[in-house]
């Protein structure tokens, strides 16, 4: 182009793809870069947007330089670029959500964690729903956000966000805000981990009403909050609003007035489900939506695919795919969840692409629950490390030798879990990818 651009939109996937839509239709002069050569969404970009030029980033150095505003996609790490770029520092540097923050009027309910946040969204979205309300689910779940533009307003956003998300986002100014828990993730693309807590903070900027989690105060202390706060807990405490009480001989969770539901009354099962759920209802009355409409979600919801699914029982062996679990946190949430349902012995499957992460926390868990450990993928060593002495480990080439290799040896009673700790990313396209190819596996036994 002879004219160089005012916005440079960085990455080609899905996201970078819907700012160039949302961008194009505001007549601003964009242009496109990627790492790759020819990313997939390149012949669409040609066909459908002619007039949008399209270079490799490391063919771009004028446009980088003379850009007024980056449109950065949130897979992109743009840091190992940023020093070579002129003038970055007086650049306006924001993603995708930005851009859509300063476009809707609806009222935002932003989600981000470690590990839930999808569960969580889904929820609120299916709370909204039951409210007799309109609501989009979008973000880090689904389609991208600015797609959601092209249909009607509805009375909520459920903004699922990762912190690659809100690296680049100024101010959200949600209506209701929450970070779930922050567990050692992504340590391939921080420096530390305060840097990866500090990008998941940004979701507490000018919001309404900060949700904050009392047994991970580090998660909010260090923050600025300038709207209402309430609080979640395990703990039974005067400074938490949202938790755990019992009631007889069960356990409900409650909020500042009442108890709201006996937890034997939920499917899903564990801490970390409990935890969830004090969130759910802490949203829902921070909106002033009725109690009738959170307990009949918490009632009815039995979870998502790749999460502790069970894919099936054979023989007497149940078989769960949590393929979702791409994180140490998550794979020791699944160990201790399943423990309370498994009547005989755990069998882990695990493995792939660590992500620089430490395994250590995970020898706990082994000891006390699981019996068998077969590793797969790029990190199997690492994780092999770890794994103590009573409990048994195996090395398999692929993810279908893991299952045969479990099948082996397993007897009626047993469960056997692929819940990786890991991305998959080695091995598979994605996680998804990943958990439907296990559930293959295991109806070919």
């Amino acid at each position: 182009m002879s004219v160089l651009p005012k916005t440079v939109i960085v990455g080609l996937g899905k996201t970078g793809y819907s700012c160039v839509e949302y961008l194009s239709k505001r007549g601003e002069s964009i242009a496109v870069v990627d790492h790759q050569v020819s990313p997939k969404l390149l012949g669409l970009l040609l066909t459908e947007y002619p007039e949008v030029p399209f270079r490799p980033i490391d063919q771009a150095g004028d446009w980088l330089a003379s850009a007024d505003r980056m449109v950065v996609s949130p897979g992109v790490d743009m840091r190992p670029l940023y020093v070579s770029i002129d003038h970055a520092d007086k650049k306006e540097w924001i993603g995708d959500i930005a851009l859509f923050c300063r476009e809707v009027k609806a009222p935002i309910i932003a989600i981000t964690g470690s590990n839930g946040k999808t569960t969580v969204a889904t929820m609120m979205g299916q709370v909204i729903e039951a409210a007799g309300l309109r609501v989009e689910v979008c973000g880090n779940i689904g389609e991208p956000v600015l797609n959601t533009l092209l249909r009607p307003e509805p009375d909520y956003y459920v903004l699922e966000l990762s912190s690659f998300q809100l690296e680049y986002v100024d101010s959200l100014a949600a209506d209701v805000a929450v970070i779930l828990n922050v567990e050692p993730d992504h340590m391939d693309r921080y420096a530390t981990f305060e840097d990866y807590l500090a990008a998941k903070q940004r979701i507490y900027h000018d919001c309404r009403c900060a949700i904050v989690n009392n047994d991970q105060p580090s998660t909010w202390k260090s923050v600025q909050l300038l709207g209402d706060i309430v609080s979640f807990s395990m703990a039974t405490d005067a400074e938490t609003t949202y938790g755990l009480v019992q009631k007889g001989q069960e356990q409900w969770i409650t909020g500042p007035d009442e108890a709201c539901v006996d937890v034997s009354d939920m499917p899903l099962k564990g801490v970390h489900h409990w935890k969830n759920a004090m969130v759910i209802l802490a949203m829902a009355d921070a909106l002033s939506l009725p109690r009738q409409a959170v307990t009949s979600v918490l009632k009815a919801f039995t979870g998502l695919s790749h999460r502790c699914e069970l894919v099936a029982v054979h023989e007497g062996v149940t078989w769960v795919n949590d393929s979702k679990a791409t994180n140490v946190a998550a794979t020791v949430a699944a160990i201790q969840s399943l423990s309370a349902v498994c009547n005989q012995r755990l069998v882990m499957i695990m493995g792939g692409d660590g992500k620089d992460a430490d395994f250590s926390s995970l020898k706990a868990v082994f000891e006390e629950f699981v019996t068998h450990v077969i590793l797969i993928g790029k990190d199997a060593d690492a994780i092999a490390s770890v794994v103590p002495v009573g409990c048994s480990k195996q090395r398999a080439k692929t993810l279908s030798d893991a299952v045969n290799m479990a099948a082996m040896f397993v007897n009626r009673g047993d469960v056997v879990a692929l819940s990786p700790a890991c991305a998959s990313f080695d091995m598979f396209n994605n996680y998804e990818d990943r958990g439907k190819a296990f559930s293959r596996y295991v109806s070919e036994l």
